[in-house]
């Protein structure tokens, strides 16, 4: 995105009282890089610098006296963990408390951006694209007897609502399947889909605000030893991959996902949502999920920040617009020095090492400028009127 700075521009955002704000619930830990600090304060600082940050609960009581500042964008970050809620009942209970709430906060302000509770769910979801999109996904059933019958070993068992792989385990055969779901030590392990394994090259995660595509990253297993995918993982543990960020408009497949990607959000119509797909050896594109609840690490959401600024025409002036590259240069210069093997090896990785030695050595020298206390974040809402 290209922004002309003027010495109107500058009067303009004197005078304007938009606000970023962005809400996130009082059980969220502000960290995204799992174990990497440097990666976290960059992305503290971020939000420090260009956003408002507010911790709300989760039923977002708190919003409905706060007043916002004038044509404000607010994106709000509503996570529903669960595992914590055994109860269907409980479940539907507070996925609908959100969704009025939420609804009532997007009447009232200018721009309240959210995903409904609910649009996580994986069965949903393909029922409803499946038809939309003939062919785009694997063969998928929602019994284990259909699994057997239906469809061509080896398969994947998943859960309707999870993260990261966790639930997720790959069959060889009918056998293992009914193995493993009447051995009474998998009791708390439901699978609610099951999808024919692709046999596939390389795999992808194209991230999207709206129309707009503001990142695609390769998935490829860590190499440190650590690593795990589908094939090696136990039911309970995530897949561990690294996220190599591609230079996409280079990616010979790339015209195929945007138009997937554009009928897909015709009919779920989210605001943020990702698809991840497999590109097959024989060069076709097949999509495992399309998540209306992805997590961003720090690059991303930076990305996603600047994409929701373009599709509301809100300017971003020239010296931000240099701050926010040297962020994202920086990031992924570190993320070179934890992954050199697996960018090495991926398809069409964007530059990673390029850093601005000014924001490195300020990081190092002034750590306290990069990192969260509670006075960061708008707490007493009720106050703030």
């Amino acid at each position: 995105m290209k922004n002309d700075y003027s010495y109107s521009t500058f009067l303009k955002k004197l005078n304007d009282p938009f606000e970023f704000y962005y809400l996130v619930p009082k059980d969220q830990v502000l960290s995204i890089a799992k174990g990497d600090e440097f990666s976290d304060k960059i992305y503290h600082y971020f939000l420090k610098k260009y956003t408002k940050l507010i911790y709300f609960d989760s039923n977002l009581k708190d919003l409905v006296d706060y007043k916002f500042s004038k044509d404000s964008i607010i994106l709000s970050k509503l996570v529903i963990d669960y595992k914590k809620l055994d109860d269907e009942k409980e479940r539907l209970d507070k996925s609908n408390k959100i969704d009025q709430l939420t609804k009532r906060l997007k009447d009232e302000t200018p721009i309240f951006i959210y995903n409904e509770a609910g649009r996580t769910s994986k069965i949903k979801t393909y029922q409803q694209l499946d038809s939309v999109l003939p062919g785009a996904f694997p063969k998928t059933v929602f019994s284990v007897k259909d699994a057997k019958a239906k469809l061509k070993f080896p398969i994947v068992g998943k859960p309707n609502n999870g993260h990261s792989g966790i639930g997720i385990v790959k069959f060889d055969t009918p056998e293992d399947l009914e193995k493993f779901v009447n051995d009474p030590k998998n009791s708390e392990f439901k699978f609610d889909l099951y999808s024919e394994c692709v046999d596939f090259d390389r795999e992808f995660r194209f991230i999207f605000f709206e129309d707009i595509l503001f990142s695609v990253s390769e998935r490829i297993k860590k190499r440190d030893g650590t690593g795990r995918d589908i094939n090696d993982k136990k039911v309970d543990e995530e897949v561990e991959f690294s996220y190599v960020q591609q230079d996409y408009n280079i990616l010979p497949f790339l015209g195929t996902v945007k138009k997937l990607a554009k009928k897909a959000n015709e009919t779920l119509e989210c605001t943020t949502f990702s698809i991840d797909c497999f590109l097959t050896k024989t060069g076709e594109i097949k999509i495992i999920e399309f998540n209306a609840g992805t997590g961003l690490d720090a690059y991303e959401f930076i990305c996603n920040y600047e994409a929701i600024m373009q599709y509301y025409n809100k300017p971003i002036d020239f010296f931000d617009q240099r701050e926010i590259q040297q962020l994202k240069n920086t990031y992924l210069w570190r993320y070179n020095q934890r992954f050199n093997k697996e960018i090495k090896n991926s398809m069409c990785p964007l530059p990673h090492k390029i850093y601005d030695i000014d924001l490195f050595s300020d990081l190092i020298d002034h750590p306290e400028k990069y990192e969260f206390t509670d006075k960061d974040y708008v707490l007493n809402l009720k106050n703030k009127k």
